[in-house]
């Protein structure tokens, strides 16, 4: 159970995020059309630095270049979609509200895993041996899908639940992202402003979560990556900024407000644009009537 001053500095914070805090850093890449519910949620990059995301309700991956020419990549018939990754073989993962679909690079799609009993699929990381791990945060659990698309929940934690009611909706656990040696899963918890970590044991099973730091900054933390230092960075979706969190827990915001819009995931730049964070912006397409600002974004982190 919260307390209740937990509760009024999440209030104070939610506050104290105006739309008139600038994020000078943060630039526009690419926008999208609303008219075609073009409102992304999830980024992925390929090898080449080119840019997918999922657009949830328009039900489709849009490609997007580092310099922010887009074209539709894939169609997917699937209710609507969430998480993206890339897969070893370099196809497309996509979750959707039926399973999990993989395209491949010249846009054919299929479905690669029907994960019976899933409730919502949301984010995707990889292991070393190619097992894939995928966020549910209605069923408050993480499941793993083998190379051949056997899935099994992995882990289900207290942690990945939902006790708390100040963010709009239930959201359990979402974001994820291996530690640089892919010995350590990190895990946010939406709902519950909370950064976990689960071990991968020896024999690959998952060890008990552990909280990194629990703070009302991380209510609405959605997608994570994590740099070769293990620093975790977060795109806080409802208070609109990116966050950086080191290993001992110390939250950094290195951008807030200005052209972030509801973000909800981030991936790395390759290249000349591995010191970039790219952006998911959602335009705030989930809560908001009126939503605007959905595209990619850019943020160069300081070197």
């Amino acid at each position: 159970m919260k307390t209740l001053s937990f509760f009024f500095a999440v209030a104070a914070l939610f506050a104290a995020s105006p739309s008139h805090l600038r994020a000078q850093t943060v630039q526009r890449v690419a926008s999208f059309d609303e008219k075609g519910k073009e409102y992304p949620e999830s980024i992925a990059a390929d090898r080449a630095g080119n840019l997918y995301l999922s657009l949830t309700f328009a039900k489709k991956v849009k490609k997007v270049t580092p310099d922010g020419r887009q074209s539709d990549f894939a169609q997917i018939p699937d209710q609507w979609l969430l998480g993206v990754a890339f897969d070893p073989a370099g196809n497309l993962v996509v979750a959707g509200a039926s399973g999990i679909w993989k395209v491949s690079p010249t846009g054919i799609v299929w479905m690669f895993a029907a994960v019976p009993g899933h409730k919502s699929l949301n984010d995707f990381a990889y292991d070393a041996s190619g097992n894939l791990y995928a966020s549910d945060d209605e069923l408050f659990a993480i499941w793993k899908i083998d190379p051949q698309g056997n899935a099994v929940i992995w882990s289900s934690d207290p942690h990945y639940r939902v006790t708390d009611a100040t963010y709009p909706i239930p959201v359990g656990c979402n974001g994820l992202a291996f530690s640089h040696d892919l010995k350590t899963l990190f895990i946010d918890n939406t709902s519950e402003g909370l950064l976990l970590a689960v071990d991968l044991r020896a024999d690959g099973s998952a060890s008990p979560a552990r909280v990194i730091v629990q703070d009302p900054q991380l209510i609405g933390a959605d997608g994570i990556k994590c740099d070769a230092a293990d620093n975790i960075y977060v795109a806080q979706n409802i208070q609109r900024k990116i966050l950086r969190i080191s290993k001992s827990g110390t939250i950094t915001s290195l951008a807030e407000g200005g052209l972030l819009s509801f973000p909800t995931s981030l991936v790395f730049g390759r290249g000349m644009d591995a010191n970039t964070l790219f952006i998911s912006n959602n335009g705030d397409a989930f809560f908001s009537n009126k939503p605007s600002g959905q595209g990619v974004l850019r943020l160069d982190l300081a070197r």
